[in-house]
This record gives structure tokens, C-alpha cells and sequence, in this order.
């Protein structure tokens, strides 16, 4: 059996520690394995601060754009009110219109009922001097 002694020293103190060739192998087998944990670690860790910078951009990204919808929306809702009141100022102008020209057919169709009655009463006074000149 093969022992490795240890000589630690504190100040003015000293110890040894003796470490059996199993436990050493043990040690040996748990450091290679924590090294090889730990590079996993790190290259998982190099991965995840990639993904993260990646995610970042692309978070930026969509700022950004919501951004711009929003300035959209915005310029679409300005849009939409101008829009509608000038909708609005058409129909109104339209109701004036036919309310005009409602009001004008009615003259007109009175107009046209006094210029049938002149007419008849035009053609009873001609006709009766007609017949009073004849007779």
C-alpha cells in the first residue's frame, strides 16, 4: 500500500495528512470530473450569453418595431378622424343639397300648375272673344 503524506503548514503549525492510493484516485477522478463539469459550465454559459445577446438584439428589434406601429397607429387614427369628419361634412352638404333641391321641385311643380292655369284661362278668354267676335 502506498501513501502519500501531505505536509500542510499554518504559521508554526504544522500537520500531516496521510492519503491512501484509493482515496487519491477518488480525488483524481473527482477533479477530472469537476473540470470536465466545469468546462460544460462554460461553454454552456458561453451558449447561454450568446442566445441572450441574440435574444437581446432581436428584443431591440421588436421595440423598435412596435415602435413604428405604434407612430402607424397613431398616424391611421389621425387619418381616420380626418376621414370621417370629412365624411361627416359630406353628408351634411349632401342633406343641404337635397333639401335645396327638394325645395326647388316643389317650386317648380307650382310654377308649372300657374303656368297651366294661365294657359286655360288664357284659352277660355281667347276663345270666348272668338265666339263673341263671331256671333
Amino acid at each position: 500500500m502506498l501513501c502519500l503524506l501531505l505536509p500542510v503548514s499554518l504559521g508554526s503549525c504544522s500537520a500531516r495528512y496521510t492519503v491512501t492510493e484509493e482515496q487519491l484516485t477518488t480525488l483524481e477522478t473527482n477533479l477530472t470530473q469537476l473540470r470536465q463539469d466545469n468546462e460544460q459550465l462554460k461553454a454552456r454559459l458561453t451558449q447561454s450569453q450568446s442566445e441572450l445577446t441574440k435574444a437581446q438584439a432581436q428584443l431591440k428589434a421588436s421595440q423598435t418595431e412596435c415602435q413604428k406601429l405604434r407612430e402607424q397607429l397613431t398616424q391611421l387614427k389621425d387619418s381616420s378622424t380626418t376621414a370621417s369628419k370629412s365624411l361627416q361634412t359630406a353628408q351634411d352638404a349632401t342633406k343641404k343639397a337635397r333639401a335645396s333641391f327638394e325645395k326647388s321641385e316643389r317650386e317648380h311643380a307650382r310654377t308649372e300648375e300657374r303656368l297651366r292655369t294661365q294657359k286655360t284661362a288664357w284659352q277660355i278668354v281667347s276663345g270666348s272673344l272668338l265666339l263673341a267676335f263671331l256671333f
